[in-house]
């Protein structure tokens, strides 16, 4: 979080305890509101990439500087670092240099030391924490972790990052914010497709470098294959933690034209899944796509007669989504069956 997203200002009246502010950094000029932030290029931010921390004048250098402090946590140590190097490259361009660099290496007191903040957490058996990461007590904090666990997925375990991906999910939820497709997905927010799963097991057993994960795969292929698709939903993480364990053994790269463990299992995130099945209607056979049908020209529904043109058909001519939506699922069986028959005669 910066000052423009620091809407209460809460943590500016935390920053003001920890650090005497300076009286020409109090009393400067300030990008303080996303009005003004949102006039300046990606240059005049210290992050440029999320547009966070700005630094145009000296007294945003320095409030920046005290928020990245707190921040620092957030960031991977390279990332944090190339912010660190904007912002005193912008505090030597101010000549504030001194006053920045004495923000920049205060030690500050744990702004997240709650351990329910934490979306990854280990402690050993004296509950000492070992390790922890993913800090998330604000909206900013819900982009910061998804944008981090995407980045670096591939440093940890499928179970870990299953973890990760929940807790990020549950923190989510506690704050106000909303986790990218990639975390849903991840956290098993997300419908399986049993039938992809099998075709990338078989491209799999064909690209194995190592005979014996070859043939695991082909055992966790036939064992996939013959589970039903209602048992198979309840066994998706055993699946994905198998499949990483096979792919770990024969050396696959995901970046190399290999799916992850948690995109084979998981087909589709839950909300793209859920838009799909709003999309569907059925007729007689078969199902259709509201969309396309909309796309079509009004007169092809005129087997079911002028009446119903004139319910879905719109002021300019086109035919009403919504109000098809509403209408054909109600329309008796030969009505459908009608329609169907000649949607796939004159479309095939």
């Amino acid at each position: 979080m910066d000052i423009v997203h620091d809407h209460s200002k809460r943590q500016l009246l935390r920053i003001a305890d920890c650090h005497p502010i300076p009286e020409w950094a109090g009393s400067g000029e300030l990008v303080a509101d996303k009005t003004a932030a949102d006039t300046l290029p990606d240059t005049l931010f210290a992050d440029d990439h999320r547009r966070l921390f700005p630094i145009k004048t000296a007294a945003d250098v320095w409030i920046s500087a005290a928020y990245f402090n707190e921040a620092r946590s957030h960031y991977t140590p390279r990332e944090a670092t190339v912010i660190d190097d904007r912002i005193k490259q912008a505090a030597a361009i101010h000549g504030v240099t001194d006053d920045v660099d004495r923000v920049l290496t205060t030690k500050l007191p744990d702004p997240v030391a709650d351990d329910g903040v934490w979306c990854l957490l280990r402690k050993d058996a004296s509950g000492n924490v070992v390790e922890r990461g993913f800090p998330i007590d604000d909206v900013a904090g819900v982009k910061l972790a998804c944008e981090h666990l995407e980045l670096h997925r591939d440093s940890f375990a499928y179970g870990t990052a299953r973890e990760i991906a929940e807790n990020i999910c549950k923190r989510a939820a506690a704050v106000g914010g909303t986790p990218t497709d990639f975390v849903w997905k991840l956290a098993g927010v997300a419908v399986p497709d049993i039938q992809a799963m099998a075709e990338e097991l078989s491209d799999r057993i064909k690209r194995a470098s190592d005979p014996t994960a070859g043939l695991l795969y082909g055992q966790l292929l036939l064992a996939v294959a013959d589970t039903p698709v209602e048992e198979s939903a309840k066994l998706l993480d055993k699946v994905a933690e198998a499949i990483e364990g096979l792919d770990r053994l024969s050396g696959v790269v995901y970046r190399k034209g290999y799916l992850r463990p948690e995109d084979i299992v998981f087909g589709l995130p839950l909300k793209l899944a859920q838009a799909v099945v709003d999309d569907v209607v059925q007729l007689s056979r078969y199902s259709f796509s509201l969309s396309k049908l909309a796309a079509l020209d009004a007169e092809m529904f005129a087997p079911l007669g002028d009446d119903f043109i004139s319910m879905v058909k719109k002021e300019d001519g086109c035919v009403d989504r919504v109000k098809l939506a509403q209408i054909l699922p109600t329309l008796p069986v030969p009505d459908k069956r009608l329609l169907e028959e000649h949607l796939m005669a004159a479309l095939g």
